[in-house]
């Protein structure tokens, strides 16, 4: 069983180093063969979003593991672990299943296949729902979770002879799971003493079982080796995971997997002429079916651009994008030049934008640097209409702004 799933992590492990053909090419599914994802890769629907929320999952949970382990003096030798695995739940809607916890290095092979520590570790599953990673939170967890091809398996502490004395099963319906249980069995001693020689008497959905009935039961549900990824506690101390790769090689895949499925900003460089002087813009261009390309500016390049004619204005933040048309604009920094370049995944604005605390409408969009950093654009043309300067173009000057000078 420890030789078996160490060898699992170890090709996962590799296959994540190699890449395959098309994931270095920007095809989102590519990048989930290189991952534990139980599914049709090519019939994934996940979105950039979502996958940038599980992808934020897992790093909350393993820093707040670090943090924990940083907090335990007494450990010696002990490191943190953590795995993932990804598994469709229908529709082409993936959920996001995850374990972590302290290692002791000095168990030798068991260091690898996720054997924690007494309770420091955690795991569970998150779906996507309303914009957001949410934690499943299934009516009882207990120590063993397992994932299946349609359903979860969930149990509470292992008995003496491996079965799980409290299991539920918790069935994937059009895309989601059920956080309500679909069955359940149970078995329990008829006194407090501990003994499993006491009198048992056992449970399946509520109804009187005899211990036959619940070992067919679950042996139906929670067979072994069937299993698509799972964590099982023995005891309070030992465990492990099986069929997941390491978490920060599924963090890596999610967040590239999330620039992969945004759609593109392409690069479109051009001069426009700013009342008869040629300006350099790093504008971007958005393209609809036929191939025609719309151009973006950013908005505070085209501040610079007008500042000092009858076309200034200010720019400020606050939750929305304000502009005060006459207004002198004070720089920040994030003018010329562009901190990025060729084409670039884009998001929608979501934050309004308002003209002397007015909202308007307008088209604008938002790009990222690699610190996270947003920029907004706006359609050059929809900037003239709610600011009051000219946008013109004709084939001797090409695209140009009138503003009249002061």
């Amino acid at each position: 069983m420890k030789k078996r799933v160490l060898a699992v992590l170890l090709v996962l492990a590799w296959a994540m180093m190699s890449l395959p053909a098309g994931a270095a090419s920007g095809e989102p599914q590519a990048l989930l063969k290189a991952v534990a994802y139980y599914g049709d890769p090519a019939k994934c629907n996940m979105s950039a979003d979502q996958a940038q929320a599980f992808a934020g999952v897992i790093q909350a949970r393993t820093a707040a593991l670090e943090q924990q382990r940083a907090a335990l003096d007494w450990v010696e030798g002990g490191v943190i672990r953590c795995y993932a695995a990804l598994f469709d739940t229908g529709n082409g809607n993936p959920a996001l299943f995850f374990a972590g916890g302290l290692v002791d290095e000095s168990w030798g092979d068991w260091s690898d296949s996720g054997c924690y520590w007494g309770e420091l570790g955690t795991f569970g599953i998150w779906q996507y729902q309303n914009g957001q990673a949410v934690e499943l939170e299934l009516d009882h967890y207990g120590s063993q979770l397992a994932v299946y091809d349609s359903y979860v398996f969930s149990g509470g502490s292992l008995g003496s002879d491996g079965s799980a004395y409290d299991g539920q099963i918790f069935p994937f319906g059009n895309g989601r799971i059920s956080t309500q249980p679909s069955t359940r069995a149970q078995w329990n001693l008829i006194d407090d003493r501990g003994d499993l020689s006491a009198p048992q008497v056992f449970q399946i959905d509520g109804s009187p079982a005899t211990q036959a009935q619940f070992d067919a039961w679950e042996a139906k549900w929670n067979g072994d080796g069937k299993a698509l990824a799972g964590h099982e506690w023995g005891g309070g101390v030992e465990g492990v995971i099986w069929g997941c790769c390491p978490a920060e090689y599924m963090t890596i895949t999610l967040n590239r997997y999330a620039n992969a499925a945004r759609p593109l900003a392409y690069a479109s460089t051009q001069f426009i002429e700013v009342d008869g002087v040629p300006v350099q813009f790093a504008a971007y261009a958005l393209k609809d079916a036929s191939g025609n390309g719309t151009n973006y500016i950013k908005l505070r390049d085209i501040a610079k651009a007008l500042n000092g004619t009858e076309a200034q204005f200010q720019v400020s933040w606050d939750g929305a994008v304000n502009l005060i048309p006459g207004a002198a604009y004070t720089a920040d920094g994030s003018e010329f030049p562009t901190p990025f370049s060729g084409d670039q995944p884009y998001e929608n604005a979501s934050a309004p934008t308002r003209v002397n605390g007015r909202d308007v409408s307008c088209m604008a969009i938002v790009l990222k640097d690699e610190a996270g950093n947003g920029y907004t654009y706006y359609k050059l043309r929809d900037l003239g209409e709610i600011l009051g300067f000219q946008v013109g173009w004709s084939g001797a000057r090409g695209v140009y702004i009138e503003t009249g000078r002061k």
